[in-house]
């Protein structure tokens, strides 16, 4: 998906640049565009909010295309490259939705066969963080916080400090590709 987000925003801006240079319009599109872009490849992004700012572009581009600055092939174009975009995202929404369920029922199986041995010490929040990384098999900061919707990445990232300390969690990578996962030693696994 962020292979056809860029491509988009390429051909975009190279449409954009036969609009009338003091035209608002094309200033407007080109802030529109790259924060779709910005949204659209950002780990963490609302689908919601993405596809109601690709909708404002393309009433841009209509606007743009009334007053034949943009030809009705080009804007066809655009709309059915983003129309491919939304279906994507509404399918990674869906897959997303599924995971959790599943989550969610991995965390009943789990409260009834006593599967996952955390001490009862340890807060809520880090509890849920230990199940992830045993349903998932590790993550980065970035899908706990998608998990743990209303909770910073820096309070996630003092918990897996204090679960790092404590011996449950492993570290591996370096800067922006640090990874995570349960320390299967002072776990208990299945």
């Amino acid at each position: 998906m962020k292979e056809s987000i860029i491509k988009t925003t390429s051909s975009i801006y190279r449409v954009l640049e036969y609009f009338p240079a003091s035209d608002p319009i094309k200033n407007k599109a080109k802030e529109k565009v790259l924060f779709i872009m910005d949204l659209a490849t950002s780990m963490v992004s609302d689908s919601s909010k993405i596809i109601a700012e690709i909708d404002s572009l393309l009433g841009y581009l209509k606007v743009a295309n009334g007053q034949g600055w943009l030809s009705n092939a080009n804007y066809i174009l655009i709309e059915n490259e983003y129309t491919k975009i939304i279906s994507d995202i509404s399918k990674v929404d869906k897959k997303e939705t599924v995971e959790t369920t599943s989550l969610v029922l991995n965390k009943k199986e789990a409260k009834d066969s006593n599967f996952f041995d955390i001490p009862k010490e340890i807060p809520d929040r880090q509890k849920k963080i230990v199940e992830f990384l045993r349903h998932k098999n590790g993550a980065q900061v970035m899908d706990l916080q998608v998990f743990l919707k209303n909770v910073t990445k820096r309070t996630i990232r003092r918990d897996l400090d204090e679960l790092l300390k404590k011996g449950m969690v492993l570290r591996h990578g370096e800067f922006n590709k640090v990874f995570y996962k349960l320390n299967s030693s002072a776990v208990g696994q299945q």
